[in-house]
């Protein structure tokens, strides 16, 4: 028995001396990879998968993706190009918002988006208006002529259209605000605000007045 034990005391001694030179081994492999990573991402101008999101706001946009992962500038040059690129975006969704305004009121003659108030002066009514045999209605109280089945399916669409492409380009647009880098974030909010002053402006040169139905979005 003696015998066996002492036979036993090299063979575990050697299974634990190998055990513990493995997981100094792997120790070594993960130290060495962790080394590399943060080293690598210094050298490609810290990469964002690396650095991480900004948190913060920040004059910082090199190798930085704006919404897309391809969308990204390396000089001044390119960052003003982007910037150039969101202030269209947003100016566009404005007018998109300007364009459903002018299809309602002046294309399709939709009476929700009416505003206009009907005045009725007091008039002297001949004997038959007393009776009650003939009513007086004004011009705005007549009904709308019901479209065509294919035509009124084709106006919702394009309506649908107008609602979906401005909140997709506002909620982008949201994202790219997020960014925290300042040009970007500028770019944002100039693009937004030219875009609802100049359309607005347009709106009453037209005099066009938004009824009760339109859910006008301000992101």
């Amino acid at each position: 028995m003696n015998m066996q034990m002492s036979s036993l005391q090299p063979m575990a001694s050697m299974t634990m001396s190998s055990a513990m030179s493995s997981m100094a081994s792997m120790t070594m492999s993960m130290g060495s990879m962790a080394t590399g990573m943060s080293h690598g991402g210094h050298d490609h101008g810290g990469s964002m998968e690396m650095a991480g999101m900004n948190m913060y706001l920040t004059t910082k946009f090199k190798a930085y993706p704006v919404l897309f992962s391809s969308l990204s500038a390396k000089t001044k040059g390119e960052a003003f190009g982007i910037f150039v690129l969101i202030f269209v975006v947003c100016f566009v969704s404005k007018g998109l918002e300007f364009l459903k305004n002018y299809l309602e009121i002046r294309v399709w003659n939709n009476p929700n988006y009416k505003t206009e108030t009907t005045i009725i002066e007091q008039c002297e009514c001949d004997e038959k208006d007393m009776d009650g045999s003939l009513e007086a209605q004004p011009a705005t109280a007549r009904r709308v002529s019901h479209l065509p089945l294919v035509k009124a399916l084709f106006r919702d669409f394009i309506r649908l259209l107008l609602c979906f492409l401005p909140e997709l380009l506002s909620w982008a647009m949201m994202l790219v605000a997020m960014s925290f880098v300042l040009t970007y974030f500028f770019a944002v909010v100039l693009g937004m605000s030219f875009g609802r002053f100049f359309f607005e402006n347009l709106s009453n040169r037209l005099n066009l007045r938004p009824g009760g139905n339109n859910f006008q979005g301000h992101h």
